[in-house]
């Protein structure tokens, strides 16, 4: 089931017009027992209800091994037909030049990973179609030039017309494809002919009845002149009749001479559409790369490219494997093998969101983001993964299981060409569309970097794994130091209350928590023993929440202004506490100066969308989106600016969570250009001194970041998907302190869930307060933050802190290298130390697991099985 998000501003202010201490009075309250000075058991003792259930679970992993993946006769007599391309101490690479099919022998398994399936031609399921589209590496979707998505495959259009070419590289080899142009054969079908020729030169020859149905039904008949006119083909249509033609003795002298007879339109219907592509594979080290060079792409401009398939089918699996496929659907998500979901849609996300710069009217529905370029696959004891090197803001992942089109379970990527929209035409009562396309794509490369894991390591955990060496190779991560994980804490500082005097209106702007107010609160935590705590200030600058452009910076007087700011960050150096002043570089709440442009060449306002309706309430609050060519020149302007300041840090609210193009033909920049703008901003940041704190954590700013806030902790709960896991956090834990969204605003809506996750991926406890009382937000924009005000909270939030400050000190610095989701609502954590955690979210179960029992709710520390402590 799709998560349908719904505001809770009603709820949360009726509960507070019942009173918040009864709130506060009902809420969980056990403590932590005290630990022995082995330090490793934590168990909640709470009261359990009669209808409890005990559940024993069995955690012998020698009863739950893979089968051992071998490849097939037929596998292996697909390999002898290939020629050996290249080779280095792990891999070696494979090339069939007839099929152009490539395969990738792992040397440390000795397991072959092919490019398309090898027994795709004993598919009962697949149509001719999907039988060349399990052929083709590439499959090139296009625009006809009304706007129409048509596809095209790198087989087909390509392989059986021997219109490719093969080049070795270092390392590899290159093999560029010749799409469509079918030469003298398409030829041969008369774009025009006259009834009477029609019949006696083609319809009297072909085979049976049906044969000249279906053949009539591909031109259109005008009654009036006795002509048929070609209809608008798909190529494999075109392929058949141009077969058939040859058949039965028809020519192109033949199709010229018949048209020449009558009147035929000088249309569109002469174009063909022609693409050149090239695709690169080389080995590099333990890894296998697969790029499409975009400078290399040629395509005619009456069919631009919409996107491209790359190596759709890639390592495959067909109905007898058991295993899944990994998708990064917000924290992660598991698709199983032959799950026979057919009623379920496949799986289609974009990387890092979709493009802000496309104008979406209606909002049904609101998924998690991916927030990582990577995807993978489990068959057995064998498995893969891939990482999105470049492309990755114009990629989105597809995953499907079999029985739907074919045999076989795939999951790959698709990266966007170039960009269509439609702009709509209204005279009076009538109205039509015309469609608007991206004139210069991206240019650089579609590069997939894929590695392969083998027995113990082959599971989503092993695949995290290597996402994590590879971050850390490409950035130079260490280990974090310190065994006190922070207590994040946003504060809310101050933002525009409508008011108004003798009935005239005005905007006021109001304090929720002024500067030393925000001192007031962290002491309370100090004094509680917080010891370690991470503010993020949101709303101190440029009149609140929603601040005018941050080239310039003012201090907020209504907070205390640049002396109360300076107090509280002596203060806040005196007590070894982080402030992370919040900033929108992206976001512009005060102006459409310098905003980017959707394709439709207007500026790209963004609205909120009613909860109700689901429309865009273009009667509410709007923003537009900073064109990406001032992104530089405005972050540079507010850093040299804070730095004054003092605070140490800086929170970026969006670099690293919303992503754009900037359609305006004076400056076209690609979405992919746009994220190297960010990752690059967010580094120079970083590389100032200042310590960054990211929003949402889109993969291209980890390597700035400090800390995440607003990781997703939960995916989208698609349909098609199976299990939900944090593969987010299994990536960064122990290089990046991590939170998820603040435990009074969550997802979950439950504070002790949120809690609970926290232990499960070792993140960070993190609450969203304000100083002053609830009813300062009632019957504003703002009245989302009524459960905000840090007086309903502190006491939890602190008993919270506590139960899991005994595990943040046994793992922080640490890398996760195990996880499983025992059963429904019990996770399993291990830790690089050997530090184990047992989670169980199940209200009314207790999990008997490893000699240890799992009160509802709650969880157990141990090491190397033991949990007695």
């Amino acid at each position: 089931m799709i998560r349908i998000r719904q505001r809770m501003k009603v709820i949360v202010y009726l509960l507070l017009l019942v009173g918040a201490p009864l709130i506060i009075a009902f809420m969980w309250s056990g403590k932590l027992e005290q630990a022995s000075t082995e330090a490793v058991g934590a168990v909640q003792s709470r009261t359990l209800p009669q209808t409890t259930k005990v559940v024993q679970l069995d955690m012998d992993k020698d009863q739950h091994k893979d089968a051992q993946r071998l490849n097939t006769a037929e596998e292996k007599q697909a390999l002898l037909q290939m020629e050996k391309m290249a080779e280095n101490e792990h891999l070696k690479l494979y090339l069939n030049k007839t099929t152009a099919e490539i395969a990738v022998v792992d040397k440390k398994s000795g397991y072959t990973w092919f490019s398309n399936p090898q027994s795709r031609q004993a598919d009962t399921i697949a149509t001719p179609l999907y039988q060349a589209e399990l052929a083709s590496q590439l499959i090139v979707n296009y625009f006809s030039e009304n706007g129409q998505l048509i596809r095209m495959n790198s087989y087909d259009e390509s392989v059986m017309k021997q219109q490719f070419s093969i080049e070795p590289m270092d390392d590899g080899v290159q093999v560029t494809y010749l799409l469509g142009d079918a030469g003298d054969k398409r030829g041969r079908i008369p774009q025009a002919i006259h009834k009477d020729q029609m019949e006696s030169k083609i319809l009297s020859k072909l085979s049976d009845d049906d044969a000249r149905k279906r053949w009539l039904s591909r031109y259109r008949l005008d009654e009036g002149t006795g002509i048929y006119r070609l209809r608008q083909l798909q190529d494999y249509i075109a392929e058949e009749m141009a077969a058939q033609l040859s058949e039965i003795g028809y020519t192109e002298e033949d199709a010229q001479a018949d048209e020449g007879e009558v009147e035929i339109e000088q249309t569109k219907t002469k174009q063909k559409p022609e693409f050149e592509i090239v695709m690169q594979y080389q080995l590099d080290g333990e890894q296998f790369i697969a790029a499409v060079p975009t400078d290399k792409i040629v395509y005619k401009p009456t069919f631009p490219i919409a996107s491209i398939d790359v190596l759709p089918f890639f390592g495959a699996a067909g109905q007898e494997a058991n295993g899944y496929m990994f998708v990064p659907d917000g924290s992660g998500a598991l698709i199983q093998l032959n799950s026979n979901k057919l009623n379920a849609e496949p799986f289609v996300m974009p990387l890092y969101g979709s493009d802000e710069m496309f104008q979406i009217e209606e909002q049904w529905q609101v998924n998690e983001k991916a927030r990582m370029p990577v995807f993978g696959m489990k068959q057995d004891d064998q498995a893969w993964m891939a990482v999105i090197e470049d492309g990755d803001g114009l990629a989105t992942v597809l995953a499907d299981i079999s029985g739907r089109n074919h045999s076989y379970n795939s999951v790959s990527s698709r990266y966007r060409v170039l960009a269509m929209d439609r702009y709509t035409l209204t005279s009076g009562t009538k109205s039509s569309s015309v469609p608007m396309f991206e004139k210069k794509g991206y240019e650089g490369e579609f590069r997939i970097r894929y590695s392969f894991l083998s027995n113990e390591d082959a599971d989503y955990t092993g695949m995290a794994n290597i996402y994590r060496q590879y971050l850390s190779n490409h950035y130079g991560w260490k280990p974090i130091s310190g065994k006190e994980a922070p207590f994040v804490l946003e504060l809310l500082g101050s933002f525009p209350k409508k008011k108004s005097f003798l009935g005239i209106p005005y905007e006021s702007n109001e304090a929720l928590t002024t500067f030393n107010q925000a001192q007031q609160i962290t002491t309370m935590l100090k004094d509680a023993g917080v010891e370690e705590i991470a503010v993020r200030y949101v709303g101190w600058f440029n009149d609140g929440i929603r601040h005018e452009s941050p080239r310039s910076v003012s201090v907020d007087d209504v907070l205390g202004g640049k002396k109360g700011w300076q107090q509280l960050a002596s203060y806040a150096k005196e007590q070894n506490i982080t402030l992370y002043p919040d900033v929108a570089l992206m976001q512009q709440y005060e102006t459409s100066k310098h905003a980017a442009y959707y394709l439709t060449q207007s500026k790209g306002r963004k609205y909120d969308y009613d909860p109700v309706m689901n429309m865009q309430d273009k009667s509410g609050f709007s923003y537009t989106l900073l064109s990406p060519a001032k992104l530089e020149d405005t972050a540079a302007a507010f850093t040299s600016r804070l730095m004054k300041l003092e605070a140490g840090g800086v929170s970026l609210r969006d670099l690293g969570d919303t992503l754009y193009s900037d359609f305006n033909p004076s400056q076209m920049i690609s979405i992919q250009d746009t994220l190297k703008k960010a990752a690059g901003m967010a580094r120079s940041i970083h590389d100032s001194g200042e310590r960054v704190m990211v929003k949402g954590g889109n993969a291209y700013v980890l390597p700035a970041a400090d800390v995440v806030v607003n990781t997703p902790i939960m995916s989208s709960r698609m349909n098609l998907a199976d299990e939900e896991i944090p593969f987010y956090q299994i990536v960064l834990h122990g290089y990046v302190d991590l939170a998820g969204a603040p435990f009074n605003q969550g997802s979950t809506n439950d504070v002790r869930t949120s809690m609970l996750k926290a232990a499960e991926t070792g993140m960070s406890v993190y609450y969203s307060w304000f100083y002053a009382d609830s009813s300062a937000v009632k019957n504003t924009d703002y009245d989302g933050y009524m459960s905000h005000a840090y007086a309903l909270w502190k006491d939890e939030a602190i008993k919270q802190y506590k139960e899991l400050a005994e595990l943040h000190a046994l793992t922080r610095g640490q890398m996760i290298t195990e996880h499983q989701n025992l059963a429904d609502g019990v996770t399993f954590t291990k830790y690089s130390n050997g530090v184990e955690v047992i989670v169980n979210y199940n209200a009314d179960v207790v999990i008997e697991a490893a000699g240890k029992q799992v009160e509802p709710m709650s969880f157990v520390v141990g090491t190397g099985g033991d949990y007695s402590s």
